[in-house]
């Protein structure tokens, strides 16, 4: 298991234990990453739903960002969602700075949304240094009870993104790489 796996398999624990706590939680599988200027960000965007206590219908939540930092947002959503009563997905781009996310179920003889997983992952583009907030908060009414339609509490884990320039090599280094290169061509003379 690559250190990389067990980074998410502890975040995605810690977001497993803090929904034990709240009834739901949506949110990144890291509070905090730096990326590169020019590469692409990707992030995995988690559930929980505690079964003990709610259902849920589903309902909408909306992502924002800084767009002069990170463009071209795209959301992949898991496609084992079924497993968890998830039947309809979408999400909108179409403002720049903003995402909204939708999921939920439509089939009211089923057993609702519940469970813990992976709802999918968001990628963007870093284009410019700095950091920007991925802010997330309830849209649309939020999410509602499967039973009695109610407002349900989503407790969202938000993520700085930080993007920097990649480091040059100092002066010095360089001017150590080119002596040893003329140590090695006066050798051969």
């Amino acid at each position: 298991m690559s250190f990389k796996n067990v980074i998410q398999l502890l975040a995605f624990a810690s977001l497993t234990y803090v929904g034990s706590v709240q009834a739901i939680v949506i949110g990144s599988d890291s509070s905090a990453i730096d990326v590169e200027l020019g590469d692409e960000v990707t992030l995995g965007i988690s559930f929980d739903f505690d079964t003990d206590t709610e259902v849920s219908v589903g309902g909408s939540f909306r992502l924002t960002y800084d767009d002069t930092l990170l463009i071209n947002p795209l959301f992949n959503f898991s496609p084992a969602l079924i497993d968890y009563g998830i039947d309809t997905t979408s999400f909108d781009n179409s403002v720049n700075g903003q995402l909204d996310i939708s999921f939920g179920t439509f089939n009211f003889f089923g057993p609702g949304v519940s469970g813990a997983g992976l709802l999918g992952q968001l990628t963007f583009n870093a284009i410019s240094e700095g950091g920007t907030l991925l802010f997330l908060e309830d849209i649309n009414g939020g999410f509602s009870d499967f039973n009695t339609f109610e407002p349900q509490v989503v407790d969202y884990q938000n993520t700085r993104v930080n993007v920097v320039s990649s480091v040059p090599l100092p002066a010095s280094v360089w001017l150590f790489i080119s002596s040893l290169g003329f140590l090695a061509v006066r050798r051969k003379v």
